[in-house]
């Protein structure tokens, strides 16, 4: 990141530390507006949900390159989660059947799709891969404010590694709704 006359200047493909700064960065203007502005009141449980959405989304995208830091913490969810089914430390609900769906799925993912070059950018680096990703987290923690900051934090990641080549983004949504129809 390189600062000049007062702007900042992403280089592209920043890493897992810029990823989350910025992220922390959009979700305290984004949480302070919606408090101090429009007087929402925010909780600690939001705040925590808030949090947790920064670490997960500022870095999800790249979750289909095999040596991230999103790679690195869905394998641990997925020996916590399985600790969790053995043990039995945290009850079975909705939300919690959601997240091992959720868990599996971005591992299952990740072992057919995962790269380790700098070709990474598949799927998981467009809008639609966030907003899906996000809709399962709003399901999960039913706070849209937590909502909002993971749609945000997870675009802070595609327009830090993409920078002005927005439209190679815009092109695999496209792509990716195509192979729909």
């Amino acid at each position: 990141m390189h600062i000049y006359n007062s702007f900042t200047v992403f280089v592209l493909m920043g890493n897992y530390k810029e990823h989350w700064a910025l992220g922390f960065l959009i979700a305290f203007i984004t949480v302070s507006i919606l408090h101090f502005v429009f007087f929402i009141s925010v909780t600690i449980d939001i705040l925590f949900w808030c949090i947790a959405s920064i670490f997960i989304f500022s870095i999800l995208p790249d979750i289909d390159h095999k040596h991230s830091k999103a790679s690195f913490f869905l394998h641990f969810s997925l020996i916590i989660m399985a600790a969790d089914i053995f043990f039995k430390i945290f009850p079975l609900n909705f939300s919690s059947i959601l997240i091992i769906i959720w868990i599996v799925g971005l591992e299952l993912y990740h072992w057919k799709y995962a790269t380790n070059d700098w070709k990474h950018r598949q799927f998981p680096h467009t809008f639609t891969f966030g907003l899906l990703n996000s809709l399962i987290f709003f399901i999960i923690t039913r706070s849209w404010i937590a909502f909002l900051v993971a749609v945000l934090t997870f675009c802070s990641h595609i327009l830090l590694d993409y920078g002005n080549n927005i439209e190679e983004v815009i092109k695999r949504d496209k792509a990716f709704w195509n192979i729909l129809k």
